[in-house]
């Protein structure tokens, strides 16, 4: 019938996102779940600070201690994280968020050109119970990267058109972006001179590994399945080659990288 991918959602589970079932938050950062779009729900909520439409993945309403106030509950939890970023206080942040994982989902963001970022859609958070840290992720859903042409979506998907845009942007702090609205809870942290010091020094660590290992670990996917693509050309032909595409792909990453590069060196330092 054609070519699947099989995968778990995300969800609270000691083999998904371990934290307690109980009192540990898996939050999820989606206009579709939140309280514009889906108004009837008793799980979603805007955020404090940031007036980000949030939707409580875990607990469950039922696992709850007091059902009447997990939104407003996770609310004050969530705020906590916001204020810190609005304030872009590095010293603070990192007593409530791990740091290093943040700085490493927002590269992949960029990196990735993710544009549900500016939704926001697909943008996860946790934290176990006590004082566990906020942690972002699990990364979640990017048909929408990698330059996908959305003004023609119900003709065709076509990807890898141009390297150069941003959806965090060149200037963060300043919203300069091709997604100038992008939620300040994501570039705020652009403000703080370590921050962006910490960001600068990780990318560096990174960078030359994308083509080295990260790259070839997903080529070995597309050969696996190279023969399964090629009865899935036969069953529904579209107007693209998957070996012409793939090799686009590989293209675009390697444009993308040295472009990073150049956004990475050039971020202001912060104030």
């Amino acid at each position: 019938m054609g070519l699947y991918q099989l995968t778990e959602q995300v969800e609270q589970g000691k083999n998904r996102v371990n934290i307690d079932g109980r009192q540990g938050w898996l939050l999820s950062l989606d206009v579709d779940d939140g309280p514009s779009e889906a108004p009837e729900a008793t799980d979603n909520f805007w955020s404090e600070v940031y007036h980000l439409p949030v939707c409580v993945k875990s607990p469950e309403v039922t696992d709850y201690a007091n059902p009447s106030t997990l939104t407003a509950d996770a609310q004050l939890a969530l705020g906590s994280l916001e204020h810190a970023i609005q304030n872009h206080d590095y010293e603070a942040l990192s007593k409530i968020c791990n740091v290093p994982v943040m700085i490493d989902y927002l590269l992949i963001q960029e990196l990735v050109y993710n544009v549900e970022v500016a939704a926001p859609r697909s943008i996860f958070l946790f934290k176990d119970k006590g004082d566990a840290l906020w942690t972002f992720g699990p990364l979640w859903d990017f048909d929408a990267g990698y330059d996908f042409d959305w003004a023609h979506m119900t003709t065709g998907h076509t990807f890898f058109t141009s390297y150069r845009e941003t959806v965090l942007g060149t200037d963060p702090a300043r919203h300069v972006s091709n997604y100038d609205y992008t939620s300040s809870f994501f570039t705020d942290m652009w403000k703080s001179p370590e921050f962006v010091g910490a960001v600068k020094a990780r990318w560096k660590q990174i960078r030359s590994r994308i083509l080295a290992e990260f790259w070839p670990e997903t080529r070995l996917y597309a050969t696996a399945a190279s023969d399964a693509m090629a009865r899935n050309a036969r069953r529904w032909p579209i107007d693209k080659q998957y070996a012409t595409e793939i090799n686009r792909m590989e293209k675009w990453i390697s444009s993308r990288v040295v472009y990073m590069d150049y956004i990475v060196d050039n971020y202001p330092t912060g104030h």
